[in-house]
């Protein structure tokens, strides 16, 4: 259902689409908030509407919208406008409310409580903030069956909303920007927006016509793995054939190495590996060169870490540690082969790699850039700026304005001059870049994930955690680490979800203006909503039904302890300067030789904190097997007219068993079963 189909809808009804949002918004925050009491489960885990699954982390509720409307076909197939602004609402709408575990129960509420927790003067020092409830009001989360005191809680939903509202402005900035560049010049596939409207295209007839027995196998597929995951989930005596209920295995597919594991106990580098079919269908829509990439670059550091070992490194690894323990550091860096010497792999990727494939891309699109500039000073032809949601002159002013505001919001918080420049480099420029860019070409999480490395910048000025605590230093570092977390945490996510509907307007044939116009006012619809709703819930179910964190703050990556568990700063930045030369060395390859196989995002990919985190290499090494033969054997025009219909129809047996999901779990609220 491509732009063959579009038939441009000369009026918007502003007025009705606002409240839809509205509607939705108030009815998907109550459904996660029943989803929230059944508690760490893996079934609240991945039935919802927010951002699940990692690391290709999908909006069910973006495509689930579209096909609720399907009795409408008939009106609808003709007017993809509202067929996209019903997928735009599930998608602005869902990461508003945001990551169930870590956005949805810590923004504010989680958050707050975890004050109470935390000892003197870190508290004290906390406490002092403008935004921070009086502990009175906090104390009624603990016990829960309560009702907000609203006035105490009006201050954090407006800070919230604030932190909210001024990264959204630099991120929907920088994806306008970069639209034409990223979507019209290089043609990234945005792996997930074309896997969701591929599920919405494949419902309402549309562009594969021809072409339905790879979206009903797709479907029939789904269906089957997802009906069994869910049994497996609700019933403990269904049988577990997929191994779902291994303690070692999560509910996004990552499966620990645990401790006497034969192949774990082998090889140092074999900390996790993934089995969720969602994230093979996924990363088969990435390019070749990236699959090829991560997944051989990961087999380079394992032999590279296999060598280390060899040579006297990570002494004692195969006892004390599991793969989840190796992964994140928590057995201290010296016995981390990502986070350790000699290596320093995910420091490489995420530091100077990071740095490099953003510099590296601002290079290869100064003519584009250049072109921008001249445009907003009128000195080049108004037709570049034909498709663009507003004039390069207003984005450049409202690029700049959000910077400015940014800075003015971390001055509430205690964070000096020097400090909120850190944050704003990286937390309204580099993060939001590199993110978008990593999500633009695998759909893959690359930086995602808060564990030591997104304040390494900071470590320049505080090689250790200062003592006492300054205001400066934990709200700076909790804004990196926190911001960066999942794919709704903030820093970066309004520029992959503007990115990804400035796509589905490039499918559709929707005006970016009338998208960029969506975005905006589904944000200030859906936001405040979701924030007032979170603190209500927070008070309905407390810490014994809802998972709100009632551990201190100091155990966080700000805390003294965490922090000081890092490397060496020296370290650590001698490791981003070679992340920094192989980025742009291979970066420089891609360009110059056609042949070459590695692109250079394969590489921080491999070293990137989600990616490995959840074991996506065995996705990528999968999808790569499946994409080669496929094209080996029947050319694009089988990856055309198998895989991606195949795909589509997967996405639709996982958005109806979201839905079964959703169902059963609101059932369960009210009648336990």
């Amino acid at each position: 259902m491509g732009n063959e189909m579009a038939k441009e809808v000369k009026g918007v009804h502003w007025f009705y689409w606002a409240i839809l949002v509205a509607a939705v918004a108030f009815i998907a925050n109550m459904s996660q908030g029943i989803m929230a009491a059944m508690g760490g489960t893996h079934f609240a885990c991945i039935y919802g509407w927010s951002d699940v699954f990692m690391p290709f982390t999908i909006t069910p509720l973006a495509s689930f919208l579209p096909l609720l409307a399907y009795p409408l076909a008939r009106r609808f197939k003709n007017e993809l406008t509202k067929l996209a602004f019903l997928y735009l609402t599930g998608l602005v709408v869902a990461y508003s409310i945001g990551n169930w575990v870590d956005v949805w129960m810590s923004i504010p509420a989680g958050n707050c409580l975890r004050i109470y927790y935390t000892s003197e003067p870190l508290k004290s020092l906390l406490y002092s903030l403008w935004f921070v409830p009086p502990e009175e009001a906090i104390i009624p989360l603990i016990a829960g069956n309560a009702t907000p005191d609203w006035a105490a809680w009006t201050p954090a939903i407006v800070f919230s909303f604030l932190y909210g509202f001024v990264f959204f402005l630099p991120s929907l900035s920088l994806a306008s920007l970069f639209r034409r560049r990223w979507i019209d010049i290089e043609r990234m596939p945005f792996p997930i927006a074309i896997a969701q409207w591929e599920a919405v295209s494949g419902v309402y007839g549309g562009r594969i016509k021809g072409r339905r027995m790879p979206f009903i196998i797709g479907l029939i597929v789904s269906l089957a793995f997802n009906f069994q995951l869910f049994m497996t989930f609700l019933f403990p005596w269904w049988p577990d054939v997929l191994g779902w209920r291994n303690p070692w295995t999560s509910a996004n597919g990552c499966t620990d190495v645990y401790p006497g594991d034969l192949v774990g106990s082998t090889i140092v580098a074999w900390g996790r590996w993934n089995k969720q079919p969602l994230n093979f269908v996924i990363a088969y829509l990435a390019p070749l060169d990236v699959l090829f990439g991560y997944w051989f670059c990961t087999l380079i550091f394992m032999i590279l870490a296999q060598v280390a070992y060899y040579m006297g490194y990570y002494t004692g690894i195969f006892e004390t540690t599991g793969g989840c323990c190796r992964l994140l550091g928590w057995s201290g860096f010296n016995l981390s082969p990502w986070w350790g010497p000699p290596l320093y792999w995910n420091w490489m990727c995420l530091t100077g790699g990071m740095l490099a494939i953003v510099g590296m891309s601002l290079y290869h699109a100064r003519s584009y850039i250049a072109e921008t500039f001249k445009a907003a000073l009128g000195r080049a032809s108004s037709e570049i700026e034909a498709k663009e949601p507003l004039s390069y002159r207003t984005i450049y002013i409202m690029l700049v304005v959000s910077w400015i505001l940014v800075l003015a919001f971390l001055s509430t918080t205690g964070i000096h001059v020097d400090t909120a420049l850190i944050v704003l480099l990286f937390g309204a420029f580099i993060f939001p870049i590199a993110e978008t860019y990593a999500y633009g070409l695998t759909g893959s999480a690359y930086g995602q994930g808060r564990d030591l490395w997104p304040t390494w910048v900071l470590r320049a000025k505080w090689p250790t955690a200062p003592q006492p605590y300054t205001l400066d230093f934990f709200m700076s570092a909790e804004i990196l680490h926190r911001g960066i977390n999942t794919a709704s945490s903030g820093l970066h996510t309004w520029a992959m979800v503007s990115a990804h509907s400035f796509r589905i307007a490039d499918m559709t044939g929707v005006r970016t203006k009338e998208v960029f116009k969506f975005i905006v006012i589904a944000f200030l619809i859906a936001l405040p909503i979701s924030l007032v709703i979170r603190v209500w819930w927070a008070h309905v179910l407390g810490t014994a039904r809802m998972r709100l964190c009632n551990a201190t703050w100091e155990c966080d990556c700000a805390g003294r302890d965490r922090w000081n568990t890092a490397p060496p700063p020296g370290e650590i930045f001698t490791a981003a300067g070679v992340g920094f030369i192989v980025t742009v060395l291979l970066s420089f390859a891609r360009a110059r030789f056609i042949w070459w196989p590695i692109h250079p995002m394969g590489f921080l990919l491999s070293g990137g904190m989600r990616s490995t985190w959840a074991g996506a290499w065995t996705n990528f090494l999968g999808a790569w097997v499946a994409k080669w033969l496929t094209l080996r054997i029947g050319g694009s025009k089988a990856y055309e007219e198998y895989g991606i219909p195949f795909i589509g129809g997967y996405i639709v047996g996982l958005v109806i068993m979201t839905v079964v999901g959703v169902i059963v779990g609101t059932i369960r609220w009210f009648t336990p079963f």
